[in-house]
């Protein structure tokens, strides 16, 4: 990989960099697996995919009219209801299990309060630290002096006279 940035004798620094950060970036694709969860605002810890199915069932029985099938619906909806709350207890209930595990214990404590740490405050665009890495390394002439005060994203255009 040491050959990517060599030029003659020396090595160029931006291409080498650039060259170590895609092979990272390959490895991490070729590893890890994106998965996409969708979240409700107001959905409980206990909704599970079996209890919303049941739910779509149970509309759908009251929408066609059908007496008896949107009883049985109700019927097999609380069931599940049910079931899902009880695994859901028993999944906190694990947390305080071990009084040794500290760790667990806060886990369980945060599921109780819906404890949830605040996102993160960075930029969503992603070629900001290469905008960085170019502002601060570049090098230039000491007699041509450029106004190093403002700093221009890629992309940008600035107008000034």
């Amino acid at each position: 990989m040491r050959e990517a940035g060599t030029y003659s004798t020396t090595t160029g620094l931006e291409e080498y960099t650039s060259s170590v950060t895609s092979y990272i970036g390959k490895c991490i694709d070729d590893v890890t697996v994106s998965k996409t969860i969708t979240t409700r605002p107001n959905q409980k810890q206990w909704m599970t995919a079996e209890v919303r199915a049941l739910l779509k069932a149970r509309d759908s029985a009251f929408k066609a009219g059908d007496k008896a099938a949107l009883r049985k619906a109700r019927a097999k909806l609380s069931q599940a209801i049910r079931e899902a709350k009880r695994a859901h207890g028993q999944s906190i209930h694990s947390h305080f299990r071990d009084s040794g595990d500290t760790r667990r214990m806060w886990q369980g404590i945060q599921a109780i309060t819906n404890y949830r740490t605040t996102p993160p405050a960075c930029d969503s665009d992603a070629s900001l630290p290469d905008a960085l890495n170019h502002f601060y390394s570049r090098t230039e002439p000491h007699g041509n002096e450029e106004d190093h005060t403002s700093f221009r994203r890629p992309g940008v255009v600035s107008y000034s006279s």
